[in-house]
């Protein structure tokens, strides 16, 4: 492939041109290749790999849906599982698209099917009928079975068979191949032997194979229904019927049902029953019998008045017979007992416990089968004929709380508790109790004609009965505990909440009523820390009131050190949870507990508890090494958070308290960490200089104010044997006479060890000396002689004395004790004195004959033994020094920091404070004065000796507090002093009373409000501070019945149960005191009005009214008057009545509560209905209170006199008849019943036709009501006949009434069905959904019932099972999906069939037409569209006509076409809209793009647009080549060369690309011009050579290079090439390396850089330049940049790319000097 020419619109660039030259050669399209694959394949299955060329990249030339293809290798795979059934072809052609330059290969694939579907029958159930006397061989055609696969995958039609349902072998299948080999005809064939009684309908599966292997199976269902014959009599379900009747059962009741079956269906299951004769004396067929049979339904009912004494039973026969053709009929006997009643009704009467009680009553705990009360029954009538005497209680027990017992004294019964009562839920009953005999039957009345007394059954004698009302009061039994409103109740009150505060209400309740429910509140458990209060009887939880409080601390006491007295303290007990219980007052009281949680919240009011309050003791070893640990100091405060959050300190050490040694600073020797009470030292500590310390420390908390304590820690040294013992004086002089006996004392000496315990003990020993001689004491050091001593042998003796401590450390210096002997006449030298003193000042200076400085504070007085020596002999006396004092100690204060609480007002001169500091010098120098240093407004004074403070004026109490320094100074010289702050606290006086914010109050609350409950808050107000400025709230007045309380806050509350019934108005008188020690008060009135809440219900003034009323009064007469009274004010006592549940038969006046009848009432109606003349029911009276009315109920019985007003009544008032009209005469049709409630004559009646009978077809038996045929029938002249019967009875006033008598003849079946046309037309359209109406069939039939009732079918069609029909309304739905274009017109034919015997029918043709709907989109043929064409045809020239097929009619498949998307982009190409036809609508350049790919649309034109469907399909044209571009130069023009190249070298490689392919692309070289003879170019490689020696001298050389295509036109393009001959010495670039940043896209000729190079022989010499090379990682590059020869100046030749070329671009540039006579040359890189 080349490049295009310089004439092409192509910006690329050289680059783009260069990057062509690797292309290979295009090649021509390959010959199609065929690959075979087989369907349901996994997706990415192997299906063929196409022949492919080296460097080539594959596409397919659009995403197809099936296949993808490996760019590479070319293997083609499956994209998807491929179904074969779901193509629309199994052959597919696809394009491969090769990369640059593209060519095409066409590929077909062909699928291959698998047998994956079985056979399908068109509808898998059908239904079929044969008849149950079919012969064998009837056959039905059936639909045969399709295959989705092909070939031998298809259906084998030789396969047929029945696999299931075909047990008693009733079938079989007829099997007619056709005779081309494709389908063939399938027959169901009766073996005949079909009883539809037996089996009435078969379930066949009918089974077909297809010839695929593994076999696959299809399955039709054939559900056969077998039709009906008549072939089976009625037969009844007993031989013999018998029943039991009442004598006195009213005329048209029901006495018994006989029932016949028969094994046929329809008509001839349809049977009629009639009564044949009598066997009884004296009767003469059935038309003498008091009894009649219901044709229909078998009931056997009463015709005439029945009387037990003149007959007793009756035997009857009856005979049921159907319908059919020829008609079946059955008998059964009925025998019919006639019962003896009675007339009379029971009467009651209660007593109750004790006798001498007006009403009955029972304990709530009464056990089950504790007597209530005593029933008695007498009735009139004889034991024989009333039978058992029952009693039942009718209403008011419906929870069955009581019972009825029979005792074993005759009519006595006993009421009874049947199950646990409940006062609190039930407290009155007002039972209605019916008392009746011949218990179990049915009232002496009429009752509804269908109850029947089969044989076995128990008698059914009249039963007469009256009704009682006993209304039971249950006494109330302390059965209910207490029940808390919560288990568990939470509450959170801070833990200074003052004392007497609402903490909570707790509220219990008790269903039980008087002492029972009278409950008492108690704290058991969990109180004792004695905190909290219960109000016994309210519940109501308060903190515990004190007493006393103090109002200001006494002078000298801190106010922080006073403790709360009674109040909470949230450190000793966070949360207290209470145990309270509730008691009742019963007799057995009943206990319920709840729980209070009380939690209690932080306040500051802890100091920091040390863990040991009376201080530490702590022992370290001396000269432990710095920072040594102690111990860890532990302050534990109770409060929370930074309450409770504790910080140590170190304190200033007071005098005195040191236990010895000088005062020291404590945070210099220790260290205490503030967070974690870490005590450690700070330096090595020395016990011989200081044994014990005693720290102050102070524990801290983090409150506001805070809150403080101190603990002492007392550190005690152990010891270190660190210290010799050191012998004092060191030497020692004795005398001792001679001849003094052994163990005489000589000396003592005496070693000191500052030094603790076995550490300090010192013991002695000789370590030089005669120690034969004398001996030492080990511990006392007492030396004494061992031997009589002589002072001739010798005079003196010298001992060396060691001391050792218990460490085994030794004296440094020996002790040197020099023992003489005297001699008898030997004096040792005696002093002046026995006893000197000597006085000197503390602190003299060393050398002052002291051996160390002397404190007098520590020891005042010494005493020192001094020994002269004369010789060996010795002399001894006592020296006493005393040490005076020096004013070296200040004044000392026991505290730093002291506070006091004073009354503003004091007077003048008031002592508020003793102050006391402490001197430890005497004399003057420790005699303290006091003054104060600081003196806020000289408000105090202090007495210079006492230190007494006073007042000099009065106090401002607005200050608060006053800060006052007090100095001591002692009298000595230099004078030193302290001093101390004290704060002095005001406190108020009381003398503001409290205020109340207003001068009255009055608040509304209701009556119901809990016990315990907070509804107002006064408040008051006192200038006062302190205790004097807090109040506290008490009621004084008013509060009648102890009803109110107040809380210290102000807040009333509750404290009784209020009744605004009892009281409804309170005026309190509160009062407001302050905390003084002589209390100020205030008082205000608070007005309590009670708001009235509905607590009161109605009462009724009885429970139970009892009124008599005469039947027949005319609506709105008065019946009776109720009334109920409520205790309520306002609308909660306006009282309104109604019924509990609506009576349509009276209305109650709501106001008055007068009762009136709202129709004539008749006593008979009520009697049949409810078997009693009374009506109960129940009253309400509600008030109109709110939320919810209350309210009260009673019941009302109103009892009905009788009057004579009943006519006859029919027991039905339409009656319905059958006849054949070809029944024979006098068959009787139907006999009517009337009754008549009345007695005697009044229920006497005579029957008559009095309309409907003008033709005297029928006559009436006007005694029995039988209606009886007299004439000829014919169904065809007149199908039915309606005869208007009435029934008179034989009243002074007769009372009549008529019914209806409906007969119908029956018709034969001698008529067909009539369509009204033989072919319906119907058009429907194609997406007609599943189940919509198509059209509607009706066809007649003259015949009546079910010969006119018809069935519809479809009979015959191609219809596949597309429609269905209704069967009884001959509608035709829609039963599968349309398809136009698989089949637009079905012929049905449609059989109307009536259910006759035989039946009868007749058949029409239904022509539907389906009309297109869109429901197609557009197909293009499958495979893919190629063509070629070649470059520059002219713009409109025809490339290809791409069609579509659309299966839709009319606009729905008319085509239109577009181009929606051209690759590359363009407008190159455009479509005939019409045609499909694409033409070229641009210049087709192949050096443009040699390849397009077309997106073609096909749209549908169907309406509306949104409807439209479309199709798309790529095209691809393939652009062949003309020569119509230049060869073009892309190496550089320019390159360096070696002088010394020998002949024959290859300088450099020219390059001309040619956009065109093939011949037309192919270049030739050759030198046109220049030096010709020095260089030769390969004519086919462009190898620049070497022809001669190069002359250094010419410095560069130049000539003209041509390229030429091989094309037809021969096209030739031509460069100037450079070559430069390298040397030395060149010139100099401003710099080596040269870096700059250009952007892509600038336009050609866009400036790059600037470089320079000079001669280093001076700026004259001219210098040229060259780009030799561009590169890019070691790939060379087109000529990109150009460089002016004789400016250096780059600048771009293309258009750069950064994405398609190269980031970065190394330029190699030569620069030349021109006046050189050998080559002088240097490379610079940019």
């Amino acid at each position: 492939m080349g490049l295009r020419g310089s004439g092409s619109a192509s910006s690329t660039g050289l680059l783009f041109f260069a990057l062509l030259l690797l292309l290979p050669l295009p090649a021509s399209a390959e010959p199609r290749q065929v690959f075979r694959v087989l369907e349901e394949q996994p997706p990415g299955t192997w299906v063929g790999t196409i022949t492919t060329r080296p460097g080539f990249t594959y596409r397919l030339s659009e995403l197809h849906a099936l296949f993808t293809i490996n760019a590479t290798s070319g293997d083609l795979h499956t994209r998807a599982t491929i179904d074969r059934e779901s193509l629309v072809s199994d052959v597919m052609d696809l394009v491969v698209l090769s990369s640059q330059p593209t060519y095409p290969s066409e590929v077909r694939i062909v699928v291959l099917d698998l047998n994956d579907n079985a056979p399908v029958f068109p509808d898998p159930s059908i239904v079929v009928t044969f008849k149950e006397d079919t012969g064998s061989g009837r056959q039905l055609i059936l639909d045969t079975a399709t295959d989705a696969d092909s070939g031998t995958n298809g259906v084998d039609h030789s396969s047929y068979r029945i696999v299931g349902g075909n047990e008693e072998g009733r079938f079989r299948l007829n099997i007619t191949l056709n005779p081309s080999g494709e389908g063939a005809f399938l027959h169901l064939v009766s073996r005949g032997g079909l009883d539809r009684e037996a089996s009435p309908a078969y379930q066949l599966l009918v089974q077909v194979e297809d010839k695929g292997e593994p076999r696959r199976h299809g399955y039709l269902q054939v559900n056969v229904t077998v039709q009906d014959i008549n072939d089976n009599p009625p037969v009844f379900s007993q031989t013999l019927y018998q029943a039991r009747v009442p004598e006195d059962a009213p005329v048209g009741a029901s006495v018994l049902q006989v029932a016949a079956a028969d094994a046929d269906e329809g008509t001839n299951a349809d049977i009629r029953y009639r009564l044949e004769g009598a066997e009884s004396a004296g009767g003469d067929g059935a038309g003498g019998l008091p009894f009649e049979v219901d044709p229909e339904s078998g009931v056997i009912r009463i015709r005439e008045a029945l009387d037990y004494e003149s007959r007793r039973q009756y035997s009857l026969t009856v005979q049921a017979t159907d319908r059919g053709v020829p008609a079946l009929s059955g008998r059964a006997e009925a025998l019919i007992h006639l019962l003896d009643v009675n007339d009379n009704e029971p009467r009651v009467k209660f007593r109750y416990f004790p006798a001498t009680s007006r009403f009955a009553s029972v304990d709530e705990n009464a056990a089950p089968g504790t007597v209530v009360a005593l029933l008695t029954v007498s009735d009139a009538d004889s034991p024989a004929a009333n039978g058992n005497i029952s009693v039942a209680i009718l209403g008011g027990n419906e929870q069955r709380h009581f019972e009825v017992q029979s005792s074993k004294v005759p009519n006595l019964s006993l009421i009874k508790v049947a199950a646990a009562l409940d006062r609190e839920r039930i407290p009155t009953y007002n039972l209605t109790v019916a008392v009746a005999d011949n218990s179990g039957a049915p009232p002496p009345f009429p009752s509804p004609p269908s109850s029947l007394t089969p044989e076995g059954a128990t008698p059914a004698p009249v039963s007469r009965s009256s009704v009682a009302s006993l209304v039971i009061f249950v006494n109330d039994i302390n059965d209910h505990p207490p029940v808390f409103g919560q288990s568990v109740y939470q509450v959170n009150i801070s833990e200074e909440v003052l004392p007497g505060s609402y903490v909570q209400g707790l509220s219990a309740t008790d269903r039980d009523s008087g002492l029972n429910a009278n409950l008492k509140y108690n704290i058991v458990s969990g109180n004792e820390l004695g905190w909290f209060r219960i109000s016994e009887h309210s519940g109501l939880v308060t903190t515990k009131s004190t007493h006393t409080v103090m109002a200001i601390p006494p002078l000298g006491v801190s106010s922080t050190s006073m403790a709360a007295s009674g109040g909470l303290d949230r450190e000793l007990a966070s949360q207290v949870v209470l145990n309270i219980s509730a008691r009742d007052q019963g007799v057995q009281p009943k206990v319920s507990y709840a729980q209070l949680v009380v939690n209690i919240l932080d306040v500051n009011d802890e100091r920091p508890q040390f863990s040991q309050p009376d201080g530490y003791h702590v022992s370290v070893a001396e000269n432990s090494p710095s920072g040594t640990e102690l111990l860890v100091l532990t302050a534990v405060d109770g409060d929370l958070g930074d309450n409770g959050t504790v910080r140590f300190s170190l304190q200033e050490t007071e005098p005195g308290m040191l236990a010895a040694g000088p005062l020291v600073v404590p945070w210099k020797v220790f260290r205490l960490d503030p967070v974690s009470g870490r005590l450690s030292t700070v330096s090595q500590l020395d016990r011989e200089e200081q044994g014990h310390y005693l720290l102050q420390i102070l524990a801290t908390d983090l409150g506001s104010p805070p809150l403080s304590s101190m603990a002492q820690v007392n550190v005690s040294l152990l010891d270190v044997n660190d210290n010799s013992p050191i012998f004092y004086p060191v030497q020692y002089f004795a005398h001792i006479q001679e001849n003094e006996p052994a163990g005489s004392y000589v000396a003592t000496v005496s070693a000191s060890d500052p030094d603790l315990g076995v550490n300090g003990t010192v013991r002695y020993s000789i370590s030089a000396g005669d120690i034969s001689r004398f001996q030492i004491h080990s511990q006392k050091g007492v030396i004494t002689t061992k031997t009589v001593l002589d002072r001739e042998e010798k005079t003196a003796y010298q001992l060396q004395v060691v001391a050792s401590d218990g460490g085994n450390l030794q004296s440094q210096n020996q002790a040197i004790v020099t023992v003489t002997v005297l001699d008898t006449q030997d004096n040792p030298p005696v002093f002046s004195q026995v006893m000197y003193s000597f006085v000197v000042f503390e602190n003299v200076v060393l050398g002052y004959h002291v051996a160390s400085i002397i404190d007098r504070e520590e020891q005042a007085f010494y005493q020192l033994k001094v020994v002269a020596s004369a010789g060996a002999i010795t002399g001894e006396t006592v020296v006493n020094i005393h040490v005076r004092d020096l004013n070296d100690n200040s004044p000392h204060f026991l505290h730093a920091v002291e506070s006091v609480n004073v009354v503003e007002n004091w007077s003048t001169g008031h002592t508020i404070f003793q102050a006391k500091a402490v001197d430890p010098d005497e004399g003057i120098n420790g005699m303290v004065h006091y003054s104060l240093k600081h003196n806020p407004k000289d408000l105090f004074h202090i007495g210079e000796e006492s230190g007494a403070i006073s007042l000099t004026g009065p106090l401002d109490i607005n200050a608060g507090s006053y800060q006052v320094e007090v100095l001591a100074s002692d009298l000595g010289v230099p004078q030193c002093s302290s001093s101390f702050i004290l704060t002095v606290s005001v406190h108020d006086v009381n003398d503001n009373p409290p205020v109340f914010d207003q001068l009255s109050y009055e608040v509304t609350i209701s009556e119901l409000e809990p016990v315990n409950s907070r509804f107002f808050s006064v408040h008051a107000s006192d200038k006062d501070s302190g205790p004097n400025g807090e109040i506290s709230y008490s009621i004084m007045e008013g509060n009648a019945g102890d009803a109110f309380g107040i809380f210290p806050d102000g807040q009333l509350y509750i404290k009784s149960e209020l009744d605004r019934e009892l009281q409804e108005r309170y005026t309190l008188l509160v009062v407001a005191s302050d905390r003084a020690v002589e209390p100020l008060s205030a008082t205000v009135n608070v007005t309590v009005i009670l708001e009235d809440v509905n607590d009161n219900r109605p009462l009724f003034n009885s429970t139970n009214y009892v009124f008599y009323y005469e039947e027949e009064q005319s609506g709105g007469s008065f019946v009776g008057k109720i009334s109920a009274v409520d205790k309520d004010s306002g609308s909660n006592g306006e009282v309104r009545y109604s019924f509990e549940h609506m009576q349509p038969d009276f209305e109650l006046d709501v106001i008055s509560g007068e009762i009136k009848s709202t129709h004539q009432l008749d006593r008979e109606s009520l009697m049949r209905q409810r078997g009693a003349a009374v009506f109960t029911f129940t009253v309400i009276a509600m008030d109109q209170g709110l939320p919810k009315p209350l309210r009260d109920q009673a019941t009302v019985q109103v009892y009905l006199k009788d009057i004579n007003d009943n006519v006859p009544k029919f027991l039905k008032e339409l009656y319905q008849a059958t006849i054949s009209e070809l029944a024979a005469n006098l068959t009787q049709v139907l006999r009517v019943s009337a009754s008549d409630v009345d007695e005697g004559s009044n229920g006497l009646i005579q029957y008559s036709i009095i309309k409907g009978n003008e033709e005297n077809q029928f006559t009436i038996d006007s005694g029995t009501g039988q209606v009886t045929l007299i004439g000829k029938l014919d169904h065809e002249a007149t199908a039915s006949y309606s005869l208007l019967i009435q029934a008179v009875d034989s009243g002074t006033v007769s009372l009549s009434s008529v019914c209806t008598l409906n007969i119908n003849v029956l018709d034969e079946n001698d008529n067909s069905p009539s369509f009204p046309q033989s072919t319906l037309f119907v058009d429907v359209l194609e997406n007609m959904r599943i189940g919509e109406l198509v059209s509607s069939v009706t066809a007649t039939d003259l015949d009546a019932g079910d010969n006119a009732d018809l069935h519809y079918s479809i009979t015959g069609t191609n219809n596949h099972g597309t429609f269905s029909i209704s069967p009884n309304t001959g509608s035709i739905f829609l039963a599968k999906k349309l398809d136009f274009e698989t089949q637009s017109i079905y012929k049905l034919n449609i059989t109307a069939k009536d259910k006759g015997r035989p039946p009868q029918s007749s058949t029409m043709s239904i022509v539907i037409y389906v009309r297109d709907y869109n429901d197609n989109p557009p197909t293009f043929p499958p495979g893919d569209i190629f063509k070629s064409i070649v470059e520059n045809i002219p713009i409109g020239s025809s490339v290809i006509s791409v069609t579509a097929h659309d299966p839709d009619a009319d606009i729905n498949g008319q085509l239109t076409y577009t181009i929606i998307q051209q690759m590359p982009r363009g407008n190159h190409f455009h479509i005939d809209e019409l045609k499909g036809t694409i033409y070229t609508n641009a210049e087709i350049d192949r050096e443009f793009a040699n390849l397009f790919e077309l997106t073609v649309k096909a749209t549908d034109q169907a309406v509306p647009v949104e409807s439209r469907r479309f199709a798309l399909k790529n095209v691809t044209i393939l652009v062949t080549d003309q020569n119509d571009n230049v060869p073009t130069f892309v190496s550089q023009n320019a390159l360096a060369a070696d002088p010394s190249a020998v002949i024959g070298t290859v300088l450099t490689t020219i390059v001309a690309a040619d956009p065109d392919e093939g011949a037309n692309g192919d270049v030739e070289y050759e030198i046109i011009n220049g030096d010709m003879d020095t260089f030769i170019v390969d004519r086919y490689s462009g190898d620049l050579r070497v022809t001669s020696a190069l002359v250094p001298s010419q410095l560069m050389y130049s000539f003209i290079v041509a390229a030429t295509d091989l094309g037809p036109e021969r096209r030739k393009s031509t460069t100037e090439m450079t070559v430069i001959l390298q040397g030395l010495d060149g010139p100099v670039f401003t710099q080596p390396k040269y870096i700059t940043i250009l952007k892509e896209g600038e336009p050609i000729g866009t400036n790059v850089i600037s470089i320079v190079a000079a001669s280093p022989r001076g700026t004259e010499a001219l210098v040229e330049y060259f780009i030799v090379s561009v590169r890019c990682e070691d790939k060379m590059f087109g000529r990109l940049f150009t460089i002016g020869r004789h400016t250096g100046v780059i600048q771009t030749a293309a258009i750069l790319d950064r994405e398609q070329g190269a980031r970065l671009y190394l330029v190699d540039v030569y620069a030349i000097e021109k006046s050189a006579t050998l080559p002088r040359t240097q490379k610079a890189e940019v």
